[in-house]
């Protein structure tokens, strides 16, 4: 049975397929560097939706966070960027939005805006 191994090098992902029992170690198609299998690393920008150091609604951001494709899915780019958005003196309550998500941020502050010119 043969699993596939995914490594990173160069800023391309290679992949090869490991036959069970084998050692998942391989080289670098393009300069022969020995590297291990790794998740494959994503760059993700996140804003953070806070209150700024005079407790005005601001937000922070955005930032890259670089981590791999599990800890992506398990959502722990949030945590990064909410971690970052407090060291730089934001507060609670936060609520992250990764760039997927900044369409439909983007949307709902159009639509806010929208209702608040009706009531004007």
């Amino acid at each position: 049975m043969k699993r596939t191994a995914f490594y990173e090098c160069h800023g391309h992902r290679w992949t090869a397929n490991i036959a069970e029992g084998e050692s998942a170690s391989s080289t670098c198609p393009k300069c022969s560097e020995k590297i291990d299998p790794q998740r494959v690393s994503v760059v993700v920008s996140v804003m953070v939706a806070s209150r700024n150091a005079s407790g005005c609604p601001d937000f922070f951001g955005p930032v890259s966070i670089k981590l791999d494709e599990l800890d992506y899915l398990q959502g722990d780019h949030y945590d990064e960027a909410v971690e970052q958005a407090e060291k730089a003196g934001y507060e609670g309550p936060m609520l992250p939005f990764d760039e997927n998500e900044f369409a439909a941020l983007f949307q709902a502050a159009q639509d806010a805006r929208q209702i608040v010119k009706h009531r004007l």
